[in-house]
Order: C-alpha cells, then sequence, then structure tokens
C-alpha cells in the first residue's frame, strides 16, 4: 500500500513538474525571442536593400555569422530575416543561419538570399505586424519540430536628399529546437523525481518507523489484551503511548474490562443470592408442606378427603388442613392476600391459630371469629385471609361451616351438585368483630364437599376468559372419580393451556361414607316421638334395646312440642358401630337445654323441667346444642 502510494505521488509530481517546466521553457523561448531582436536590428543595418535580389551580396556571409552568434546568444536553432506580402502569401529571405554547422550549410543553400517561398501560415506574420510576438507557431517539418516566434524589424535609411526614410518592415523569425526543449524537459523531470522520490523514501521511512511505535506496536497490544481477555482473572490495564485516539481505545478497553468484571462479579453475587434465597424458599416450602397433612388422599371409617396444591410460586399463600377428633372430621381451605415468603409466614401463622381455634371453640364461626380478633391484634402488615372452614359429623353426616369471604363451596352429588351459598362474611384481618355466622348441611353417604381457591375460577385462558364457576360445576358433574381435585386440575391446565399460572391453586373435597342415616321432617301436631322411635325401630331392629335412649328422646321431643312454639321438627338418626347418633332440630324460639345443668337433688326438690334434662345428660354420651339459621339443633350421642 505504501509502494502504491508512493508511486502515485511521484507520478503525480512528474505530471505537475513536466506541464511546470513545459511553461517555463515555452516563456523562455519567448524571453530569448525578444532578446534576439537586438542582433536582427544589427544585421540590418548592413543590408543592400538595391541588390536583394541579386543572390548573395558582399555581406551575406557576415550577416549569417551574425545570425549563428544570435542563434548561440539565446539558444535557438535557426535564425532567419525575410520579407513578406500578407495579401499574396509570398515570402523573400533575405538571409537564413542555424546554430548547427551542419543544418547551416543546408539552410544556406535552401533559404539564400532572395530565396521566395509560398508555404508560410500568415496568421502568425500579421500578429507580428501587429506587434504580438506572444504565441509562437508550432510545427514540425523536414528541419524537425520547433517552436518559430516572428517579430518585424523597419529599417530606416538616409536618402541622398539627406533624409531619413523607412524601409518596408523586414520579419525576423527565430525557432527553438523542440526536441532539446523536451529532453531538458525530462532531465529537469527526472531530478526533480530523483529528489523527491528520496524525500519520500525516507519520509515514508520515518512514517512507518513512527507508526510502527505509535500505532502498530499499541495496536497490537491492545489486540492481544483483547485475545487473552480472561472474564474469570482480574483484569489488567492496558497502559500505551500513543495518539490521543489509541490511547482512547486502550481506555475504553480497560473500562470495558472493569465493567465486565464488575457485571460477572455482580451476577455472581447474584447467583449467589439467588441460589440462597432459592435454598431458604425450598427450605420454607418444604416447612409450608410440612405444615399441611402429609397425605392427599385418604380413607377414613366415614371419610374419603382428597387435596391438591400447586403455588404459583416456589412458596404461596393457599393453605389448607383437615383432622379428626371426637368423632368428627374438622377441615379448612384458605387464601392469604399477596404471594410469597410474606405470604407463606403469614399463612403458617394463620394455619396454626385457626387449628387450634377449631378445636378449642364451640362453632367453626365462633373459632373463625376469635382467629380474627387475633389477627387484628398483631397485623402490622395490613395482610388478610379468605378461609372456608368446618366440621362434619362422621356419624350423622352434618356439615357445620363458617365463610370468611371465601369462594363458594360445591356439593358433590353426581349430577344433582350444585354450588352452595353460605353467608359470605368478610375476610379475616380487616376488621375486628367480623360477626361471621355458622352454616350446615346434612350429607348423605356418597355426598360430599369440594372447597376451593380463586386461582381455580380466576384461571385465563388464551382468549382472555376465567374459568369460572359454571364450568367448575360442570367438570364436577362430569367427573366420575373418587379424586375429583385432580380431575378438576387437569380440566383448568386444558382450559389454561400455553398461558402462565396466575395464582395459587389448592382444592380439598371430602366425601362422607359412613353408615346409613335416617331422617323425618315431622309438621305442626304430630308425634315426634312416635316418628322417632319407628326411625330407631328400623335402625336397631329391636326397640327393647333402645327403651332408655327412648325415654331421654322422649323428655326431648315433649318439651319441643310443648314449648318451642316450633312449626316443623326435624329428626335424623344413624348408628355406626355401637353408637347411636340422634339429632333434633325445630325452629322455634331459642333454648339451649345445656347451659345450665341443675345439680342432683332428691326427687321431690327438683323444679318443673329440671329433673328431665339432668335425665337426658344421664343416659346420653354427648350431648351438644347449636342454633344455626335461626334453628335450635340438639345432637345425641349414645351408647348401644
Amino acid at each position: 500500500m505504501a509502494v502504491i502510494l508512493i508511486v502515485l505521488l511521484l507520478t503525480i509530481i512528474a505530471i505537475v513538474s513536466r506541464i511546470f517546466y513545459k511553461r517555463i521553457s515555452e516563456e523562455h523561448c519567448l524571453e530569448n525571442a525578444k532578446a534576439s531582436k537586438v542582433y536582427a536590428e544589427d544585421i540590418l543595418v548592413y543590408v543592400d536593400y538595391d541588390h536583394e535580389e541579386d543572390g548573395m551580396n558582399a555581406n551575406t556571409e557576415f550577416f549569417i555569422d551574425r545570425l549563428r552568434l544570435g542563434c548561440k546568444m539565446v539558444d535557438a536553432k535557426y535564425m532567419y530575416l525575410f520579407k513578406a506580402d500578407i495579401d499574396t502569401g509570398e515570402v523573400v529571405f533575405y538571409a537564413a543561419a542555424a546554430l548547427d554547422d551542419e543544418e547551416n550549410e543546408v539552410i544556406i543553400k535552401e533559404r539564400r538570399t532572395g530565396t521566395v517561398v509560398n508555404d508560410m501560415d500568415m496568421k502568425y506574420l500579421k500578429q507580428a505586424l501587429e506587434g504580438d510576438i506572444s504565441e509562437p507557431e508550432k510545427f514540425t517539418n523536414k528541419y524537425g519540430s520547433v517552436y518559430t516566434y516572428y517579430y518585424t524589424i523597419t529599417p530606416i535609411y538616409y536618402t541622398p536628399e539627406g533624409e531619413w526614410a523607412h524601409h518596408d518592415p523586414v520579419f525576423v523569425g527565430i525557432d527553438f529546437d523542440v526536441g532539446k526543449i523536451q529532453k531538458e524537459a525530462y532531465e529537469y523531470v527526472m531530478k526533480i523525481l530523483l529528489v523527491a522520490g528520496g524525500v519520500l523514501f525516507v519520509a515514508f521511512g520515518l512514517l512507518l518507523i513512527a507508526l510502527r511505535w505509535k500505532i502498530f506496536v499499541p495496536i497490537k497490544q491492545i489486540s492481544e489484551e483483547m485475545n487473552n481477555f480472561d472474564p474469570e482473572n482480574e483484569s489488567r490495564h492496558i497502559n500505551v503511548k500513543s495518539y490521543e485516539e489509541i490511547q482512547e481505545i486502550a481506555g475504553s478497553f480497560n473500562r470495558m474490562s472493569d465493567d465486565i468484571h464488575g457485571y460477572i462479579k455482580s451476577i455472581q453475587t447474584l447467583a449467589d443470592e439467588k441460589a440462597q434465597a432459592s435454598a431458604e424458599l425450598s427450605i420454607a416450602r418444604s416447612i409450608q408442606e410440612g405444615m399441611v397433612p402429609a397425605e392427599r388422599k385418604y380413607k377414613g371409617d366415614a371419610f374419603d378427603v382428597y387435596a391438591l396444591s400447586r403455588p404459583m410460586k416456589e412458596v404461596g399463600g393457599d393453605f389448607y388442613n383437615w383432622f379428626e377428633k371426637d368423632g368428627k372430621l374438622y377441615f379448612l381451605l384458605a387464601d392469604v392476600s399477596g404471594k410469597g415468603v410474606a405470604a407463606a409466614l403469614f399463612m403458617s401463622m394463620t394455619l396454626v391459630l385457626i387449628s387450634e381455634k377449631l378445636k378449642s371453640e364451640e362453632s367453626p364461626a365462633a373459632a373463625l371469629n376469635a382467629a380474627n380478633d387475633e389477627i387484628c391484634l398483631n397485623n402490622p402488615e395490613e395482610m388478610f385471609v379468605t378461609i372456608f372452614a368446618g366440621d362434619m359429623d362422621m356419624h350423622t353426616g352434618e356439615v357445620r361451616f363458617a365463610n370468611a369471604g371465601h369462594t363458594r363451596p360445591v356439593l358433590i352429588n353426581g349430577q344433582e351438585s350444585s354450588i352452595l351459598d353460605p353467608d359470605a362474611g368478610i375476610a379475616l384481618g380487616m376488621f375486628e368483630d367480623a360477626g361471621i355466622k355458622d352454616d350446615y348441611i346434612i350429607l348423605e353417604p356418597g355426598q360430599g364437599i369440594l372447597v376451593y381457591t380463586d386461582g381455580v375460577t380466576e384461571a385465563v385462558s388464551k382468549d382472555r376468559k376465567l374459568y369460572g364457576e359454571k364450568r367448575l360445576l360442570e367438570a364436577v358433574k362430569a367427573c366420575h372419580e373418587n379424586n375429583i381435585t385432580e380431575s378438576i386440575c387437569a380440566d383448568v391446565d386444558a382450559f389454561s393451556s400455553g398461558c402462565e399460572q396466575a395464582d395459587d391453586i389448592t382444592m380439598l373435597s371430602f366425601c362422607f361414607t359412613g353408615a346409613s342415616v335416617i331422617s323425618r321432617r315431622i309438621g305442626k301436631g304430630e308425634s315426634s316421638f312416635t316418628c322417632l322411635k319407628d326411625i330407631l325401630t328400623e335402625l336397631t331392629g329391636d326397640v327393647r334395646s333402645v327403651k332408655r335412649i327412648l325415654l331421654a328422646c322422649e323428655e326431648i321431643c315433649v318439651n319441643v312440642e310443648s314449648y318451642s312454639g316450633s312449626s316443623e321438627i326435624f329428626i335424623l338418626a344413624s348408628k355406626k358401630d355401637d353408637i347411636l347418633s340422634v339429632r333434633i332440630e325445630d325452629d322455634g324460639t331459642y333454648f339451649d337445654p345445656t347451659i345450665s345443668i341443675p345439680e342432683e337433688k332428691e326427687f321431690e326438690d327438683y323444679e318443673n323441667g329440671g329433673m328431665g334434662i339432668r335425665l337426658v345428660m344421664g343416659i346420653a354420651e354427648s350431648v351438644k346444642y347449636s342454633r344455626i339459621r335461626d334453628k335450635n339443633i340438639l345432637v345425641m350421642r349414645f351408647k348401644l
């Protein structure tokens, strides 16, 4: 590349030098032509104008010598004198001479005095008559290639009468050798080229040395550092001494290297933090999973339970629990506001609290109200939880439940499945004195309840539609499997295929599988005791074996018919192993016979009614009262 550049520069220099020298040469020839006028004027003094047609007169040799001297003085090739008729184009020579001896002999013969020619260009002669000799005539003939300049001299002579007079103008032609000029130009250009080439080679050599140490070596150093760059090791800064631009490149590399190592350290820190967080979340999830029942599928003596939980993140805010105690199945399912670790911590605290309250309180509503008051006392993050909780009597299939702002459960009953509509309540942790109420339903064998979080009904499809309660109910009706939670989860996944899970999905279902239950509704005026006696006979097959039980039940039935003012009485009885359960429900005025049980006394000391309740409490294994939906509900259990 450098050689090409040098050749190009030398070519440009040669062209410019040639043009410049050619111009200088032409100007030099013009100046010499003008200078030759002095010699021509001296010669014309000796011209014999009276004998100019007679060939060489006595002064011809003198003229030729003077002309040759003029050629020598101005470095011309030829010099000649002639007169011309501009109109006819006729030219008559007075004398002609050449600088070279051989050429001089030739031109003396061909252009001797009196020679007439008609081949000269009158344009240049006219210019000479007008005093313009700046433009030379350029032509090539047998005498060679020449530049010819013309000018005129008007001879002055002294007449016999003693006066000065003017002869016709005499033309002077002077030829300069083009070949000689070109040769001199070539030699001049070659000298310039030699000098310029030497200077350029030296300059380029020095430039290459400078470029090597100022550019090439620093760039190579930067390149080697880039190729050897190891993001795992500490970066080394490049220190180069070069031009500002190269130093900027090195500085940019140094900054890039520092930034990359900084980014790598940050990424490593983030990776370590993420790994630690992931480990912590994994532990948190393990702890969270350890707080809910380990068995997702369980078959009890009178119930089947199926559970499913799939958090959106590593740890979720949904939770559930179920456990058995005193012949009842307790259950709960909840959805904590928020996601992640905070929701999981709040969930853990709430799970333990509500589970304990369900064990200790009289009813699900009482348990939720008590838990709500405790949560509101210490809830700095102002989180809340929706929950559906209750218990199922494994002897009668009665399910008592309370709802705290949770989604509505589904009654599982084959094609007759339906959405239950309990009192909505409010989420725990929002306000004190929530006022959550109890509700109940009596399940027949084979029936069950499905409780779920809103991650199920609010699952979104590709066309931005919600799964919803209607589709959920259809899925429940269409399910013929015992594990209804897995079937519904599969339907939700198919519905939202291609979309990310937007919320935690948790479901809990339980089904009553206890002994047969016999129930009757008795209108006003009918004998509730007679009906109950028939039911117990049907269950036990021998009424004599339950005489003591009938005695206690008669006391309750008489009190309800006589004092409650009810319009309808509902009786339910069930037998499981050696336990007989009797449930009596009426819509009369509120009365809880278990509030104050009279002390044991002599017969005559009992007030009216006191001895009867004492009798019932003595015969029954347990007696529990509740009032739900403005109904008195008394449940008695007897051992056969």
